[in-house]
């Protein structure tokens, strides 16, 4: 979990009488822990593998960093915050961040290398039985820099003759797919409305360790979660800071809105289900922990239910 990402969600009393950057963190069964951004939401060696060769690779970490950067410099720099509009490419760095933060966590990482990776493999071996649908296919879900000079119909007659199609096979194909499928989610997140909500009276927001929240409304009221980001009806929330969300959603009216307590609790609960193990909060509250001991981590990998063209795979 990035840094600066987690330092909008420190405690601001403790930051003006302190000086000091404090999460307040809640876990199921567990005490409320003061802790710091710094300390949390890290896993030695999570982004890196080791090459054929024996060398480290910190590619995709690197590749991360540069993702993280630049998300740093548009939300700090007041753009979405104070309700000004995003500039293009300030827009697709954020859609980038907010779609490689859904494939980097535990959760993400999981739903890649045991239900979204082995799905889009048996799509492409249907797909292979065909040459004109495999063509069109490789070129809409792979990076068109990635297949370059690659011969698409060696590719097929080896896929026809049994040939493993990789993806997710090595931890260096499963990292890779973080970036690729974080490049695709954010593609589809530019295609949606986004709107900036502000937290207006007391409450305040808060994050989780998988900060992302995808899902549909379903007719009885209930909600289907870890949905893709192109399903019709997606509704997608990712906390900015402890006083903004992004909301996106196509239809939701663009640019900005406010929020009362009532509406910020609404969407902490969401963000208390979507949790993997804890939540990051700037309060310490028994109100809090006791929400989240009902609502926290009913989400898990195996909910996700791997679906192309509107239709399970």
């Amino acid at each position: 979990m990035p840094r600066f990402y987690l330092e909008g969600f420190c405690d601001p009393a403790l930051q003006k009488h302190e000086g000091k950057n404090v999460l307040w963190v809640y876990e199921k069964r567990k005490d409320i822990r003061r802790s710091s951004p710094k300390r949390e939401a890290t896993i030695r060696d999570f982004y890196t593998h080791t090459n054929p060769d024996g060398a480290h690779s910190t590619e995709v970490e690197e590749r991360l960093g540069v993702i993280e950067n630049n998300a740093a410099r548009v939300l700090q720099s007041g753009g979405p915050l104070d309700g000004s509009m995003l500039a293009a490419e300030d827009r697709q760095w954020l859609a980038l961040f907010v779609g490689t933060m859904f494939t980097r966590t535990p959760t993400g990482r999981t739903i890649l290398d045991t239900r979204a990776g082995p799905a889009v493999e048996r799509i492409i071996t249907q797909a292979a039985q065909h040459p004109d649908e495999f063509r069109r296919l490789l070129y809409e879900i792979t990076d068109p820099e990635e297949i370059a000079g690659v011969d698409v119909e060696e590719a097929r007659q080896r896929i026809l003759s049994g040939a493993h199609v990789g993806f997710n096979s090595s931890a260096e194909l499963s990292l890779a797919s973080v970036i690729h499928v974080g490049w695709m989610s954010a593609a589809e997140l530019l295609k949606l409305d986004w709107q900036f909500v502000y937290a207006h009276e007391e409450e305040l927001f808060l994050t989780s360790d998988s900060p992302v929240v995808s899902m549909v409304w379903e007719s009885n009221n209930s909600a289907q979660f870890l949905t893709g980001f192109g399903v019709p009806g997606v509704d997608i929330y990712f906390p900015l800071t402890r006083d903004v969300c992004l909301h996106i959603r196509k239809g939701v009216p663009p640019g900005t809105c406010i929020v009362v307590d009532r509406g910020v609790r609404q969407i902490n609960k969401l963000v208390m289900a979507s949790a993997e193990k804890r939540i990051y909060a700037a309060e310490h509250s028994e109100r809090l922990r006791s929400a989240f001991e009902k609502y926290g981590c009913e989400v898990r990998a195996e909910d996700f239910q791997p679906r192309w063209q509107g239709k399970p795979v």
